[in-house]
């Protein structure tokens, strides 16, 4: 079903911290080191406007979520209030296992960015 490739070539968007001027740079980086969150996807929403809404990016998202593990990708779902449903489940299971670090095909931990954004106290 086409290529597969082991690293992603993604545009990053940064303010320069003295001039505000926005910065687009491209960075390289391992497919498998990056993951997709899907945030919110309901079995049932009440509301049939959402429904239809949502039914409409469905075929869309499931491309993507299948192209992204063919690369190699975590692919996390991220429910909102449903999460303890799912206790025991396998799917939920496998997400709880994900390690904190991955490793490069070397075996060696792979150095991660340090977030930038301000500790909260």
């Amino acid at each position: 079903m086409g290529v597969r490739p082991d690293r992603l070539t993604l545009k990053t968007l940064t303010r320069n911290a003295s001039t505000r001027e926005a910065v687009v740079e491209e960075i390289t980086v391992e497919a498998a080191t990056v993951g997709v969150i899907a945030i919110d996807t309901w079995n049932y929403h009440w509301c049939m406007t959402a429904a239809h809404r949502l039914a409409a990016m469905v075929p869309r998202m499931n491309h993507i979520v299948e192209c992204a593990r063919r690369m190699g990708m975590s692919i996390l779902w991220a429910p909102n209030d449903v999460a303890s449903q799912y206790v025991g489940f396998a799917q939920r299971e496998r997400a709880l296992a994900v390690p904190e670090k991955k490793k490069n095909r070397e075996g060696q931990e792979m150095k991660q960015r340090k977030d930038k954004k301000r500790k909260k106290k």
